[in-house]
């Protein structure tokens, strides 16, 4: 009876295991709450959950080896305690996160140094690279697995570095500029009215404006002042008209010429209206012609050297008075006709035949001095035949030869006369004087 008694006596292990149960619970709790974490991978869960399960394991053998309830009770509240430390450090997705961030940070320092870049450009691009790395780490988180963390983590800075924003408000500013600058380059190109060298500064000009507009725009910050730039650009070079200066002065310097020229041709008395107009009619010649020269030219010294040839060749326009001189000369012709006529005369006196050529060179002056008045040439012509008459119809009469005959004559008749009335005288005797008479007379 006794025997069955003490066989009867099974103690129940109570402490022992209500402490592994303890400990299991905790394990169960720390394990679960692990799971939960999103910001741990499955490998890292799994090193941690691992870490729970070995901290249980020791406790659960240090309380099957514990001798007492105390020693059970410290055992699985250090138990329970190593459960708690497990405290498991996410390390994959923060370090994967950083990278993207760390990138990002570098591509949004590199794309506020890009000077090409507008500020709305800037601001566009640092979007995209905030997107992207906000959506890479979205993935990150969400990502299960180290591999994934890794891939998303690869995919985001890949998405960063894609990022290439384009500078579009400057380049299309520079390129209108260049546009601008292209075509008054053109202009001035086309503009015959410029030399070489006044094409070559205004040229110049508009280079050195598309170039200022080009560097206000590089340094233009926002899209509002690339475009304030560009109108100023734009505008500066479209002011930029090339005064011809060359070619108009050696032109006005040409009219001027040809205009004292024509005045001195004008002032010469000794040319008809005819001469006058036939050598400002060259004068004119000799000026479009040169005109045309001066526009033909492309350099100064072209101009300079065909305005040269043009001065020379007015300056040398002297006209000669072939008109008058011819008349006055067909005058002087006559006059000296006429005075050997006269000097070959017999019935003439000296005297009367210098009073009759001095009479011929007072025709002849009064005839030059009609000539020298005369404006056109028909009245050159008109005082030319009037000289000729009045020359040729000048003849001069032998009045003290003619005077002395005549005297002469009178005598002779009278003498005759008195013979004949002489009765003392025969007819043979008064024949005989009278003949005497007629040989006295041709003597006289």
């Amino acid at each position: 009876m006794a025997l069955a008694a003490i066989e009867a006596v099974t103690p129940g292990s109570v402490a022992k295991t209500d402490a592994k149960q303890a400990i299991n619970a905790a394990a169960n709790l720390k394990k679960d709450a692990i799971q939960e974490r999103t910001d741990l991978t499955q490998e890292e869960k799994e090193e941690a959950i691992k870490q729970v399960e070995e901290a249980a394991k020791e406790a659960r053998n240090k309380v099957d080896t514990a001798a007492t309830d105390a020693q059970v009770v410290s055992e699985k509240d250090a138990g329970l305690k190593a459960i708690t430390d497990v405290t498991p450090n996410p390390i994959a997705k923060p370090t994967a996160k950083q990278a993207v961030q760390d990138l990002a940070d570098l591509k949004k320092s590199t794309i506020e140094a890009d000077k090409s870049l507008t500020r709305e450009e800037k601001d566009a691009a640092i979007k995209q690279v905030e997107d992207a790395a906000k959506k890479a780490k979205e993935a990150i988180d969400a990502a299960p697995t180290n591999s994934q963390v890794a891939t998303d983590r690869d995919q985001g800075k890949q998405a960063i570095a894609d990022v290439t924003p384009v500078a579009d408000a400057k380049p299309k500013a520079k390129e209108a500029v260049e546009q601008a600058a292209n075509a008054k380059k053109a202009a001035i190109e086309a503009d015959k009215n410029l030399t070489r060298e006044e094409k070559d500064a205004a040229i110049s000009a508009v280079d050195q404006a598309a170039q200022a507009a080009k560097t206000a725009i590089a340094e233009a910050s926002d899209n509002s002042t690339v475009a304030n730039e560009q109108g100023k650009g734009t505008s500066a070079i479209a002011g930029l008209t090339p005064v011809a200066e060359t070619k108009p002065k050696a032109k006005e310097a040409l009219e001027q010429a040809a205009n004292a020229k024509k005045a001195a041709i004008e002032a010469n008395n000794n040319l008809t209206r005819e001469e006058k107009e036939a050598a400002k009619a060259k004068v004119d010649t000799a000026v479009a012609e040169t005109k045309d020269a001066i526009d033909a030219a492309t350099t100064n010294a072209e101009v300079a050297e065909a305005s040269k040839t043009g001065a020379d060749l007015i300056d040398a326009l002297n006209p000669s008075a072939d008109k008058k001189t011819a008349a006055k000369d067909a005058v002087d012709a006559a006059v000296k006709t006429k005075a050997d006529a006269i000097d070959a005369r017999t019935d003439l006196t000296q005297e009367e035949k210098d009073a009759a050529k001095a009479k011929l060179a007072q025709e002849a002056d009064k005839a030059k001095a009609a000539i020298d008045a005369a404006t056109t040439n028909s009245d050159v012509d008109a005082a030319s035949q009037a000289a000729s008459n009045a020359i040729n119809g000048f003849n001069p009469t032998a009045d003290a030869k003619n005077a002395a005959k005549a005297a002469i004559d009178q005598a002779v008749a009278d003498k005759a006369k008195e013979i004949d009335a002489r009765t003392d005288l025969t007819q043979e005797e008064k024949d005989a004087a009278k003949a005497k008479l007629a040989d006295a007379a041709k003597q006289g």
